[in-house]
């Protein structure tokens, strides 16, 4: 039995009311709506419904929800950090929930890009309980970050949720307005061997000497040699011819 607000309902006007209730898929019922105004009974309807056991149950719904998401930082070094995250679930459904894969990941709120990203599970949840599943994530410092769970059973998600955490809570965006995005170092996002190749790519960058245009020294020596051969053999020539 459930109760539900009906609200002010104009004359001549039709007005849907929706209710969820949960029994067990054998037998039939009887579905009674009754209309109340002020504890006094003014209509009800009865609807007689059979069959309910040879419905198709729906796969994707676990009953498992992702109620609640909390963080706490947990380690600061070298501009990561280790930030700890607890999962509330809560298992809506009648019976014990499956133990399901569940993935959880951060992604730069800005340019998109993943931080990082860890696979762990949800165990087993007595029905009409609430769990904590909790697991470490290390992002670059500085950037704020959506923080999605994805819960999996077998190839399809079934549920999902995400919550937000500001390393760079610098500023508040109005809903209506121009969002304008920060530089984003794409590099602080590489896995960490190949971010340290990258730093070694750019120290290398940084030593070589700069190219510049037009002929480089030994060349200029070169061809100067060239000139003065040349211009010796003239002169040589025309004394020839003199003579």
């Amino acid at each position: 039995q459930t109760t539900t607000p009906a609200g002010t309902i104009q004359k001549e006007r039709t007005k849907p009311v929706s209710q969820s209730i949960n029994v067990k898929r054998e037998g039939g019922y009887r579905i009674e709506a009754v209309l109340f105004e002020d504890e006094e009974i003014m209509d009800k309807k009865t609807v007689k419904i059979d069959g309910i056991g040879d419905l198709d149950p729906n796969i994707y719904d676990i009953g498992v929800r992702v109620q609640e998401m909390d963080f706490l930082v947990k380690n600061v070094t070298d501009f990561r950090v280790t930030i700890g995250v607890d999962v509330y679930l809560t298992n809506e459904g009648e019976f014990t929930s499956e133990d399901l894969s569940m993935l959880i990941k951060a992604r730069e709120s800005d340019a998109g890009l993943l931080a990082d990203k860890i696979w762990t599970s949800t165990g087993t949840i007595e029905s009409g309980t609430t769990v904590i599943r909790s697991c470490d994530i290390a992002v670059p410092d500085n950037y704020n970050y959506i923080v999605e769970v994805l819960i999996w059973k077998n190839d399809t998600i079934v549920e999902r949720g995400e919550g937000v955490v500001q390393l760079n809570p610098k500023r508040v965006i109005a809903k209506d307005a121009q969002v304008i995005s920060d530089n984003v170092r794409v590099e602080d996002f590489m896995p960490e061997e190949e971010a340290a190749e990258w730093d070694e790519y750019r120290a290398r960058s940084a030593g070589m000497p700069k190219k510049t245009p037009g002929f480089t020294s030994a060349l200029t020596l070169a061809c100067v040699a060239i000139v003065i051969v040349v211009a010796a053999a003239m002169r040589s020539r025309r004394r020839d011819d003199n003579d």
